[in-house]
């Protein structure tokens, strides 16, 4: 097994509010604290990679629900290394998605595939293929244009993509958020919403 195969993102089960300078925030419940607070906890975060946990469930519907409740400004950080996580290994797609990349490129399959590295076996989170293979592509993207900001695969860009900064958890109830940019603070802040409209007791005690 290669480093890309094993590569996990770690889980965090307690903040260290006191490294932030935010100790007043401990025990407090996140979905309750103020405009400023909250603003300056996901600051706080986004600067340190961290992602947050939210209960949306991961189905497409929700999904895209959640992604479109937002906007993007397309400042390209998902598209560029992460000075912050240099052991990622890229940006992970499924077989089948390069097979559209190389299609809408007109280009064959082994030239998207020999920039890649191998990723591993998996499902797709949303059951629209059986197991299916991943590869890492590198970054910055090869598909991304630095001189325009722009994404020159936009209308087939993979899953992972198309939600980004939402992120698969492997649970069906839940999903996690990237808070290194201004549209991730953006949907934390929705899915906050969301959530206490399911579930009015629904709290992250800090």
């Amino acid at each position: 097994m290669n480093k890309h195969e094993e590569y996990e993102a770690e889980d965090i089960f307690e903040l260290n509010l006191e490294k932030y300078g935010l100790s007043h925030l401990k025990g407090k419940n996140i979905v309750s604290l103020d405009e400023h607070d909250l603003d300056s906890l996901l600051s706080a975060l986004g600067d340190d990679d961290i992602s947050l946990n939210v209960p949306i469930p991961c189905n497409p519907d929700a999904i895209f629900e959640l992604v479109n409740s937002a906007e993007c400004r397309k400042c390209g950080k998902c598209c560029q290394p992460n000075p912050l996580n240099p052991d990622s290994p890229g940006i992970e797609v499924f077989k089948e998605e390069i097979t559209a990349i190389a299609e809408f490129l007109h280009l064959p399959d082994t030239t998207i595939i020999n920039q890649s590295q191998m990723g591993k076996w998996v499902p797709h989170p949303f059951g629209w293929t059986n197991l299916s293979s991943t590869r890492w592509l590198p970054q910055p993207c090869p598909f991304y244009n630095q001189e325009t900001s722009r994404c020159t695969i936009h209308s087939v860009r993979p899953i992972v993509c198309k939600i980004h900064p939402v992120i698969f958890t492997g649970e069906i109830d839940s999903v996690s958020i990237k808070l290194y940019c201004d549209y991730g603070k953006d949907l934390v802040k929705n899915a906050f919403k969301t959530a206490l409209k399911n579930n009015p007791n629904f709290e992250i005690i800090l």
